[in-house]
């Protein structure tokens, strides 16, 4: 059994692969299974990723590629990739950002010398012009107050700064997201609950690349924020049964709002008109009068709530001039 397991989805990542690539196969950690998700990407990906798999000869063995013959998004090349793994541990790295030569030599040791289940790890977020340090592990060190900073949003729940334990990562309770937005959360929330040890580690060790390509344009932007609100309320559905199933619905029903609440508000910039309206009071609906007794939740937002609930908003938007956010 491999001491880790990585997973990498892979999808028309030309620009970035290498990079990717040569951060894992550079591991100081020998004893690891690579794992490559081709989403049937159509662009130059695999034939670069097999390029440099070549530079490695020792890894050569340690290396699967499993090919998508459609794809299927993100969070379905994560599940098949999970499928095929061995490894003691589970890690995750998406095929755009890289990682630091050791981390999972780091991670794997910090898991073993604590028997943690689960550990998060501090991370670098990147742009074209600047490099900022992330740290996940201001976090105060229990179950609990990890499942509100998640649940709320206040902290993001990302796979790829993190590795877990096989028996977590798949156990039979897990419920696998249905869409690949927020099926990060949609994971890290279930092994939070699942883990009996987790730990944090102040090390940043995972360079996540915000990418300039992959912004959209304007005039698509409207509709983009609609399918992200669509797909979110998916997962979020799934975060709601995990809930109930383990009888936390009640202790987290706060938290959960809190963080559907941010997602609702997506479409804030694009409600210009009262019929605008509709696509804030329709999207996440069975929380719009629970808005006005949740705790997380301003004065401030209530009242531009009830404007939206009332249809009114466009109009306070027009006298004052300037959006309400």
């Amino acid at each position: 059994m491999p001491k880790v397991s990585i997973i990498v989805p892979v999808f028309n990542v030309e620009k970035y692969i290498e990079r990717c690539a040569r951060s894992l196969l550079g591991q100081s950690l020998q004893d690891i299974e690579f794992i490559f998700v081709n989403d049937c990407s159509s662009d130059n990906s695999m034939t670069l990723l097999n390029q440099v798999i070549e530079e490695y000869p020792q890894r050569q063995e340690q290396v699967k590629i499993i090919n998508h013959h459609v794809n299927q998004g993100l969070h379905q090349a994560r599940i098949t990739g999970l499928r095929a793994s061995h490894g003691k541990y589970i890690a995750w790295c998406d095929s755009d950002d890289y990682v630091a030569n050791n981390m999972y030599k780091d991670m794997y040791e910090f898991c073993e010398a604590k028997n943690y289940d689960f550990v998060i790890c501090d991370n670098y977020i990147k742009t074209i012009t600047s490099t900022e340090y992330f740290s996940a592990t201001d976090i105060p060190l229990n179950k609990k107050s990890l499942l509100r900073e998640l649940l709320t949003g206040r902290t993001p729940g990302h796979l790829w700064n993190t590795i877990t334990k096989r028996e977590i990562a798949t156990d039979s309770r897990i419920l696998f997201p249905c869409t690949s937005i927020i099926e990060d959360l949609c994971a890290v929330v279930q092994y939070t609950i699942y883990a009996e040890r987790i730990g944090f580690l102040k090390k940043a060790l995972y360079y996540y690349c915000r990418r300039s390509d992959s912004l959209i344009s304007i005039n698509d932007s409207k509709c983009k924020a609609l399918h992200i609100i669509s797909e979110a309320e998916k997962n979020h559905q799934i975060i709601n049964e995990v809930l109930k199933k383990n009888n936390l619905t009640n202790k987290y029903s706060q938290e959960l709002t809190a963080g559907e609440y941010a997602f609702k508000n997506i479409s804030l910039p694009y409600i210009d008109h009262i019929s605008d309206c509709s696509f804030w009071v329709n999207s996440y609906k069975k929380i719009n009068w629970k808005i006005f007794t949740n705790k997380y939740i301003s004065i401030g937002s209530k009242l531009r709530s009830l404007s939206l609930l009332l249809r009114i908003y466009p109009l306070i938007k027009k006298i004052t001039g300037r959006k309400i956010i």
